[in-house]
């Protein structure tokens, strides 16, 4: 059983510094490329997209024994086009400085492995619509949709049964590192077996066929196969990226990470077939396509949407009974008592088993005074002692923000039970919560986007009143004095009429 796998960002020191600063600088290339020209009414689009990527991150669901997030990357592409890296790089800085996810020194290659997906899917997106003219199209892209989904369903379920998260690495004496598919060669041959793909050929055959009878718009069957690919596209660079620089480190986890990963992309590209779906019918100038034509008589409406609605709420309910409180790369500890010695022995990881660098170990009594402090050693341990049992808290604080603590009570300690505080003495603290940090970034995405637009719209308002004021002085007589301007709130009060 491996733990939980919660996020795909690649975390601090796994990579080296040539791959970290190019991905910084790839990054920065695409961030410039789309703010180029940058329009007034672009500025709110991207501002709500980069707090819908942001917070979505923080949606989890629950896959057997990992856990994983929406990336929603594909649905940023399709409705920003050439401006999605603008929002992908915003909303990665913010999931590194909040929740966290990934690393500081990451966000270059983390906005990279998600941002060229969703620039693959904003330009795959109106070719389909193009391409979906017809309803032997239609039926072709619902089929390309279902063998996608099913086969990233058959893998998965195929590594997980036969135990094939062992990893794609093995160390050998003489190369070193080698990159080995040994652990998912079970899983392999399952798909590749003549009764897998005849199978996964007869249900794409199914959803083909019975394509006519959904009276589903071609923007819903573009956007479920655009949604399922960006998801394997970003698990492909993601596990490309580690194995190329940090496979000694997490090179083990990459068939994890892929697997676990893989029954996401129903889920993203349902979100996102509904979403553009709606998008279309309400609002298309945002994934700009045109306007419907008006309805005459001899223009026959399409059929209410009503699958469409039924399978968002069906969606939306599955992630939220799922949802679990987000936790990228945590730091776990535990303790070893010697009750006869009275020490301590306090040990501390990150989920990916790695030991956390420049960590701090402090352990606090029940007056919130600090009774030990120090580093961690090379191993991750830290020993102290105590002279009396008493209720203590153990923090270990290490970089990027990861914290964790443990509660020691006075009867494991070999005293009494006394797990409350002392009478007069105030509770220990609550662990932080991150709703606050998830309502902080939105918050600051969309005042951002706000105070830009209310700059935007009082200088184009400026513009409008001295353009009038132009054109009524160009039209009037000579001599005519210029027209008053109507009083406001804060003009003075006219003077008072003289007496003869």
């Amino acid at each position: 059983m491996i733990d939980p796998l919660l996020a795909v960002h690649i975390a601090d020191g796994v990579l080296s510094w040539p791959w970290l600063a190019g991905g910084f600088a790839l990054a920065g290339v695409l961030a410039l490329l789309a703010c180029w020209r940058l329009r007034e009414d672009e500025v709110p689009r991207v501002a709500l997209m980069s707090a819908a990527f942001f917070v979505a991150s923080s949606i989890h669901v629950k896959l057997g024994p990992s856990s994983v997030h929406l990336l929603l990357n594909g649905l940023v592409g399709v409705v920003l086009g050439w401006r999605a890296p603008l929002a992908i790089l915003l909303g990665v800085v913010l999931q590194a400085l909040l929740i966290p996810h990934g690393g500081l020194t990451t966000i270059g290659v983390n906005a990279c492995t998600e941002a060229l997906p969703a620039l693959a899917a904003a330009a795959l997106f109106p070719a389909l619509l193009r391409a979906c003219r017809g309803t032997w199209a239609r039926s072709l892209l619902v089929g390309a949709s279902a063998l996608l989904w099913g086969g990233c369903l058959v893998f998965a379920a195929a590594a997980l049964w036969t135990d094939g998260l062992s990893g794609l690495v093995r160390l050998s004496p003489e190369a070193g590192v080698v990159v080995s598919t040994e652990g998912l060669e079970p899983a392999l041959a399952f798909c590749r077996h003549p009764a897998t793909v005849g199978a996964l050929l007869a249900f794409a055959a199914v959803c083909a066929l019975a394509h006519p009878s959904l009276t589903a718009r071609p923007e819903v069957l573009a956007g479920v196969f655009v949604g399922g690919m960006a998801v394997v596209l970003t698990l492909a660079l993601t596990g490309g990226v580690l194995l190329l620089d940090g496979a000694e480190t997490w090179g083990r986890f990459v068939s994890a990470v892929f697997v676990a990963h893989l029954p996401l992309a129903l889920i993203e590209g349902l979100i996102l077939g509904v979403t553009v779906g709606f998008l279309a019918r309400v609002k298309p100038a945002l994934l700009c396509l045109p306007d419907p034509p008006p309805l005459d008589e001899a223009t026959r409406p399409l059929p209410a949407p009503a699958r469409d609605t039924i399978t968002a709420l069906i969606a939306v309910g599955a992630l939220l009974l799922t949802a679990s409180p987000v936790r990228a790369h945590r730091l776990r500890a535990d303790r070893t008592i010697d009750v006869a010695k009275r020490t301590v022995t306090v040990e501390s990881w990150y989920e990916t088993g790695s030991k956390p660098a420049e960590a701090t170990v402090r352990v606090f009594r029940a007056d919130q005074t600090i009774l030990k402090e120090g580093p961690l050693d090379k191993d991750g341990r830290f020993v102290f002692n105590y002279d009396k049992p008493e209720r203590l808290r153990v923090v270990v604080d290490a970089e990027g923000g990861h914290s964790t603590e443990i509660i020691l009570t006075a009867k494991q300690l070999g005293g009494d039970d006394a797990a409350a505080p002392p009478a007069g003495q105030p509770p220990p603290p609550a662990p932080e919560s991150r709703g606050r940090d998830l309502l902080l970034g939105l918050t600051l995405l969309l005042a951002l986007g706000a105070f830009v637009m209310s700059c935007l719209t009082a200088r184009r308002v400026r513009r409008l009143a001295e353009g009038r004021e132009g054109h009524a002085a160009s039209t009037s007589p000579p001599g005519t004095p210029p027209p008053a301007r109507p009083p406001t709130a804060l003009s003075p009060p006219p003077p008072p009429p003289r007496s003869s």
